[in-house]
């Protein structure tokens, strides 16, 4: 068996316009072209899927059963066309980061962006080194990291200065201290 798309078209047409004509005016196509299209399918499936009266034709319950069957198959047809349309490639930014910036920074980021943009990239938290090998293998295009890159193939741009901040009790040792040094805060 080989339907056609051409041929899913014609009989979804015609189920839905009520007529040969209607349906040919909505496809741009010919009556006979339209009968032919029709007249093949039927062929194929062995089936008549509109009743015949007086120049009218009037779906049946063969054609019943195969008209919701092909809405989808035609909206998914459509959909392939959809996934490779011009604005489907200009939407295919794909980014990573690393954990904290994924939790903390990344959501009020993906907002902003959806707002101005009226979509959303693909995104991926892991670790830096899973990151920076994703941007180097090109399985994503851009990455925000929190520690160091060490590929050799990819460009870094500071993004933001962070500042550590100890917390501790009102009676532990470090909350005397004016500056707590990184090795100090690790052992305390």
């Amino acid at each position: 068996m080989n339907i056609t798309f051409k041929q899913m078209s014609v009989f979804v047409s015609i189920a839905h316009n009520g007529s040969m004509t209607l349906a040919a005016e909505a496809l741009f196509m010919t009556k006979s072209a339209m009968s032919q299209a029709l007249a093949e399918l039927e062929n194929q499936l062995g089936v008549r899927l509109f009743d015949r009266q007086h120049a009218r034709l009037y779906i049946n319950h063969e054609g019943r059963k195969l008209l919701p069957v092909a809405d989808e198959l035609l909206a998914r047809m459509q959909g392939v066309g959809v996934l490779f349309s011009e604005d489907a490639q200009n939407n295919q930014l794909r980014l990573g980061c690393t954990k904290t910036i994924g939790s903390y920074f990344l959501p009020d980021m993906l907002k902003g962006f959806a707002k101005d943009n009226g979509w959303m990239p693909q995104s991926i938290i892991a670790n830096t080194q899973e990151i920076s090998k994703m941007v180097e293998h090109f399985e994503i295009d851009v990455a925000f990291l929190e520690g160091p890159a060490t590929e050799l193939n990819l460009i870094c741009e500071p993004w933001l200065d962070d500042e550590m901040v100890v917390i501790s009790g009102r009676d532990h040792p470090l909350s005397k201290e004016n500056t707590v040094l990184a090795a100090v805060a690790t052992r305390a």
